[in-house]
């Protein structure tokens, strides 16, 4: 198969494998109630039925008794009777092992509330349990009692009578308040059907149902509480028994399976393991890798050394010269024609009677100092005049200083020309 009709199939396969493995793996984490332990009071003694579920069929594995003490129960109050029922339940379910299983209790005789309803046979169930409802309200209203109060099972036969069980809301929650109070969960209530009303006879039931051995120890008159803990524990599979009616909860084979949290918490640690792990190996190869790169930088840097410390010497003595350059080029820029001004000043024109030139000097900026002795201060004045008449490359002299040194001999004074260009 070709063409658009190919790849559909070939898509609906994909998809089919898929879904396979999305269910395998939701089985992985999910897991079928397999075992439940009923528990039911009657008279003296509290009974606990074992039941394990095998493929379809619900098998009764054992039936246990406790007795209670009769005389110290009897004085207690409604509330404290519970409390030590509940604590007396606990206490047979961990001698037997049974704590950890799925808890489904059958509520004693005495707190149930029992009304048969004559109901059209022509009547759908979804219509039975309508009318019998309603009239189940109206009969709690004539007591003064609202049908809201109450949680019920309904037993709706094809023919024959329809009965109605019910407890009160609050005394239901009472019984989990005590039972909470022993850490122990019961997952659903269920109440007896009365002896007669049901389809089959207790005592035959657990004829059928119940191991050979599991009988020892068994009176007839064990057979109506032993059935309520039989009845509750294949309540508590899935199975719907034919003496009793479940009161709090939904069928449990419409709950569907329940995760399995220690397969769940199993997988989560191990992928975190995974993650760690991969983390860990991932930043064990980036530091490693860094650790390898550091040291081919170090290697490369060592053997760089001689080179390095040459440039360095290479680049100190270009600075040097650059600097010595620019220091150079500064003084050619900056200097004066030496050379023609001692011609300028040893010129004819310049060459005076009674002036006697002795030092010369280059100014802070740029001017030219001339310090000499004059006979006169007429030859210092012809001096100066001369300047104006030859042509002069730093400019008309300034007289800066003149004085007269007196003394021995003639007596000359001491002047300082000062020339700015």
């Amino acid at each position: 198969m070709s063409g658009w009709a190919g790849c559909l199939e070939w898509g609906q396969l994909q998809f089919a494998r898929l879904s396979g493995g999305l269910k395998c793996l939701g089985h992985a984490f999910y897991q079928e109630r397999t075992c439940s332990v009923g528990i039911c009071w009657q008279g003296d003694a509290i009974y606990y039925a074992l039941a394990e579920k095998q493929g379809d069929a619900v098998r009764l594995l054992r039936l246990a008794k406790d007795h209670l003490p009769t005389e110290g129960i009897s004085g207690m109050q409604e509330n404290e009777r519970r409390q030590e029922y509940a604590s007396r339940a606990a206490m047979g379910l961990a001698r037997q092992g049974w704590g950890g299983e799925y808890i489904a209790c059958c509520l004693p005789d005495k707190d149930i509330r029992c009304y048969l309803v004559d109901l059209p046979a022509q009547m759908t169930p979804a219509e039975k349990k309508e009318a019998a409802y309603w009239e189940v309200d109206g009969r709690l209203l004539e007591e003064g009692l609202s049908a809201e109060d109450f949680s019920f099972g309904w037993h709706l036969p094809e023919q024959g009578h329809s009965l109605a069980l019910s407890v009160p809301q609050a005394t239901l929650a009472a019984w989990r308040r005590c039972f909470e109070a022993e850490d122990m969960q019961v997952a659903a209530w269920v109440a007896e059907i009365p002896e007669g009303m049901g389809e089959a006879a207790p005592a035959a039931l657990i004829l059928q149902e119940t191991l050979p051995e599991s009988l020892a120890g068994f009176r007839e008159q064990d057979i109506p509480g032993a059935s309520g803990a039989i009845g509750a524990a294949f309540w508590g599979l899935g199975r719907i028994s034919a003496f009793v009616l479940g009161i709090s909860s939904a069928n449990p084979a419409e709950q569907g399976p329940q995760w399995a949290w220690r397969r769940l918490a199993a997988a989560a640690a191990a992928l975190t393991l995974m993650v760690l792990l991969f983390w860990g190996s991932w930043a064990g190869m980036a530091a490693y890798e860094a650790l390898q790169e550091r040291q081919a930088v170090s290697q490369q840097l060592l053997a760089m050394a001689p080179d390095r410390k040459a440039m360095q010497v290479l680049e100190s003595a270009r600075q040097s010269t650059a600097a010595r350059d620019a220091t150079l080029q500064q003084l050619g820029q900056d200097a004066l024609p030496w050379y023609s001004i001692l011609l300028y000043l040893g010129s004819p024109s310049l060459s005076i009677e009674g002036i006697w030139l002795q030092d010369l000097k280059l100014g802070r900026d740029q001017s030219l100092e001339l310090s000499g002795t004059a006979l006169t201060y007429a030859a210092l004045a012809e001096y100066m005049e001369a300047f104006r008449h030859e042509p002069a490359p730093l400019g008309i002299p300034l007289l800066a200083k003149a004085e007269h040194e007196a003394g021995e001999g003639r007596g000359e004074i001491r002047f300082r020309l000062v020339l700015k260009p």
